[in-house]
């Protein structure tokens, strides 16, 4: 195996191989997000996103005492066993005082309801999609289903919340594995459904980035990185203004995003020469600002600002230790950043 990939490489040269690489890169980024997205309970089941305009979310987004969510859509492929529905903020209380939730599903215009089913709400995990499941339709396709989701002691202190954000919930399909792999084009045709349908998401490819980041180094890499790194902390500065987009814009942390434009922020510490110093300054910055901002109950940019205030003081103290070990010549500490940039900025 080694000596004919070994082949494959001398035959290609130059711009063959940069696509040969990222083709090849691109392929197992796709492959790991099918097969370990967090969206997903299995390979086998085709989740498809619904429109926004179908949900009918509760007053102030928060399901108490008899509100209900509701909403419906036609369904696209036969097979119908799951409704995913995204929520914001799960209050963690008493097993006793929780809330209790019933979801039920029905063919529209019917009078009885397919499946009703009791969740407690400290099953579903903040900031993940909860499928909802019920037995399949197998002749689901094409028909439209109606849902409810309605609490039963939803308070102040215990109710759910449900996002509000760019998705609205999702139709989960589970496929018969022999339907799947019948002889002919059915598993190509399959295959061809569950990355349009996933890519479609964007919470899906929020939480893909992860594994399109060696893709994304290397075309970074080929491209940008080394044409302008020499440009006056360049991507330093990059990163930092990558790190308040990511704590302003989304709500949520993603691994991919995160381990991204750290990455980044890594790249210009080793190239700059930055001195440790900088990184735990800029956490202790974000420390005081989570801290502020806590005051006006902020919970998601506290979450994140604390996420990354952690991953600046972690690398911090391993530069510290490196450095002490093999010092620098002529680091950049945080005055020379400030400055440097300053500096640059006249010359523009």
């Amino acid at each position: 195996m080694k000596e004919v990939y070994n082949n494959i490489l001398v035959r290609l040269d130059g711009k063959k191989f940069f696509i040969f690489t990222f083709l090849l890169l691109f392929f197992f980024g796709v492959i790991l997000s099918l097969i370990f997205n967090p969206f997903h309970s299995s390979l086998s089941t085709l989740v498809i996103s619904e429109k926004r305009t179908e949900i009918i979310l509760p007053r102030g987004n928060k399901l108490l005492k008899g509100n209900k969510l509701s909403g419906e859509f036609n369904a696209k492929e036969n097979n119908l066993g799951i409704v995913y529905i995204k929520f914001s903020n799960i209050p963690r209380v008493d097993l006793s005082k929780e809330d209790s939730l019933i979801f039920r599903i029905k063919k529209k215009g019917q009078k009885y309801w397919i499946s009703a089913n009791k969740y407690k709400s400290g099953i579903i995990s903040n900031n993940l999609f909860f499928p909802f499941g019920f037995p399949k339709v197998h002749n689901s396709k094409n028909k439209t289903f109606e849902f409810e989701l309605v609490s039963l002691n939803g308070n102040k202190s215990n109710s759910v919340e449900i996002d509000n954000g760019w998705f609205a919930f999702a139709a989960g399909y589970q496929i018969p594995k022999n339907e799947i792999l019948k002889v002919g084009t059915a598993p190509f045709l399959f295959i061809f459904k569950k990355v349009v349908a996933s890519f479609e998401n964007i919470y899906f490819v929020l939480n893909s980035i992860i594994f399109f980041l060696p893709v994304f180094y290397y075309i970074f890499w080929k491209t940008f990185l080394k044409r302008f790194i020499g440009y006056r902390y360049i991507f330093g500065n990059l990163s930092l203004f990558l790190v308040v987009v990511d704590i302003l814009f989304l709500r949520d942390i993603y691994s991919g995003v995160l381990f991204g434009i750290f990455g980044l922020w890594i790249v210009s510490v080793i190239y700059y020469k930055f001195n440790y110093t900088i990184s735990i300054i800029i956490s202790f910055l974000l420390i005081l600002l989570s801290v502020f901002l806590l005051n006006f109950n902020k919970n998601y940019s506290v979450d994140k600002l604390s996420v990354w205030a952690y991953m600046f003081l972690l690398l911090g103290v391993a530069e510290s230790i490196y450095q002490f070990v093999k010092p620098y010549e002529n680091a950049v500490n945080f005055k020379d950043f400030i400055s440097g940039n300053f500096k640059f900025i006249q010359r523009r």
